[in-house]
């Protein structure tokens, strides 16, 4: 699920923010950083059970821009939350949308951070068994 959540966030941000001028990456990046970049990272993940078979996951990332600007880091962060906070409100997950939550951004040492999360409810699907078709000996008697 985290996987599946880390790719329909690449592919909303993809709708403000070109391939070409921004990298995105999920892992971190010892040599050869290009920016502007995103960095997107799963921090936590709970789960409670609920009632039946289902069980609410929490699911909290962080979404971390580096801007291109050495000079004005931090105005490059500002003009960037509202496109980014516009991608992040919905994404598309599994043909249905998931909202944000609990949304917080900050920008600090000219790096923005945007901390948020997601709510899913899962039911988990009991594996059907097949009943044999059984056959039956024996006649039935007028009578």
């Amino acid at each position: 699920m985290v996987n599946q959540i880390i790719d329909a966030l690449i592919k909303a941000l993809r709708t403000k923010f070109e391939e070409d001028k921004y990298r995105i990456y999920t892992d971190n990046v010892e040599q050869d950083l290009v920016k502007p970049c995103f960095f997107i990272f799963n921090i936590e993940l709970e789960q409670e059970r609920k009632l039946n078979d289902r069980h609410e996951q929490i699911h909290s990332f962080t979404i971390d821009y580096m801007p291109e600007s050495i000079s004005e880091p931090n105005v490059e962060c500002n003009d960037i939350i509202p496109d980014l906070l516009e991608c992040l409100e919905y994404i598309e997950l599994n043909d249905g949308l998931l909202q944000t939550f609990n949304i917080k951004c900050k920008t600090i040492d000219g790096v923005l951070h945007c901390f948020f999360e997601y709510d899913v409810t899962m039911t988990k699907i009991k594996e059907q068994t097949m009943m044999l078709e059984q056959k039956t000996k024996g006649a039935v008697k007028n009578g």
